[in-house]
């Protein structure tokens, strides 16, 4: 029958292998090193945030059927932002997208005007609007 774990028993093995100098002692980072850490953790913390949000932002188009992502390879670029933003201020209306194309865009703009033809509903706008503010 295997023997029962206790704390005590545990502490007098650690004692064992202490005394025998099987233990390495514990690292303790210095000052300067901590709050490097403590930097580092906080900025993966904001980029996940700000990840996160990008990716909000993305699902509300694609439920509203703008499917900017297909045509653009970043959605949160000048022309993309751009387009977004009209779509948000006009919402309802048909949108001519020529005005608001950078002229270094390579896509057709058959294919952007095709892939804004979708509408955006009042909570989804209000979602984007708040995604795109954070």
């Amino acid at each position: 029958m295997k023997e029962k774990k206790t704390d005590r028993k545990d502490a007098k093995c650690i004692c064992d292998l202490y005394m025998c100098d099987m233990v390495k002692p514990s690292f303790i980072p210095s000052a300067d090193i901590s709050e490097f850490r403590s930097l580092i953790r906080y900025r993966f913390k904001l980029t996940c945030m700000i990840t996160g949000k990008k990716n909000r932002a993305q699902n509300c188009l694609a439920v509203s059927n703008l499917k900017l992502n297909d045509i653009f390879s970043d959605v949160f670029g000048k022309s993309a932002r751009s387009i977004t933003e009209q779509i948000l201020q006009n919402s309802g209306e048909k949108l001519d997208v020529t005005t608001f194309i950078d002229r270094r865009c390579k896509t057709p703009i058959e294919k952007i005007q095709a892939a804004v033809d979708g509408a955006i509903s009042k909570e989804q706008a209000v979602k984007l609007r708040q995604c795109l503010h954070r």
